[in-house]
């Protein structure tokens, strides 16, 4: 499964499979935050007025459901190695992860979920801290071409 963790991935992708979070067979899942920041950030109202015509077709993961498992020992763990400045051995800058971010990297590690992500120091930070795995949007469309989805 992967799990679409940014809206910049959500946006991309919606328009070219507008069913992708309601049609199992695109494996694609994401959180609630995504949904609020996608339909309560004002930049993203400017920017993509149409994004409002995709709304009934994003589907998010239950809270019940992200919290399963280890997941809030998870977080808390995300939460220590931000707090402790833990560095990036790619760019040598401390990984910098919203409080959002950090909820998503806790539900991809506990869930084995693959990150979908612009955001390369998010994607940095699963592999690195948790050998976590991660894919971009255009490698989904490559698996989704494969599979004769799109």
């Amino acid at each position: 499964m992967y799990i679409l963790c940014d809206t910049c991935s959500v946006l991309m992708l919606i328009r070219i499979a507008p069913d992708m979070f309601r049609d199992d067979r695109y494996g694609c899942v994401t959180i609630q935050e995504v949904f609020q920041e996608l339909f309560r950030t004002q930049k993203f109202k400017t920017r993509y007025p149409w994004r409002e015509s995709y709304k009934s077709k994003i589907k998010t993961l239950g809270t019940s459901r992200v919290k399963q498992g280890d997941y809030e020992l998870c977080l808390q763990a995300v939460e220590n190695l931000i707090s402790a400045s833990k560095i990036n051995k790619r760019t040598g800058h401390f990984f910098n992860l919203s409080s959002v971010d950090q909820k998503i990297a806790a539900c991809s590690i506990v869930h084995d979920f693959t990150l979908t992500t612009v955001d390369d120091d998010l994607a940095d930070f699963i592999r690195q801290e948790f050998s976590g795995s991660s894919i971009s949007p255009l490698g989904i469309i490559n698996d989704w071409l494969e599979k004769g989805l799109v």
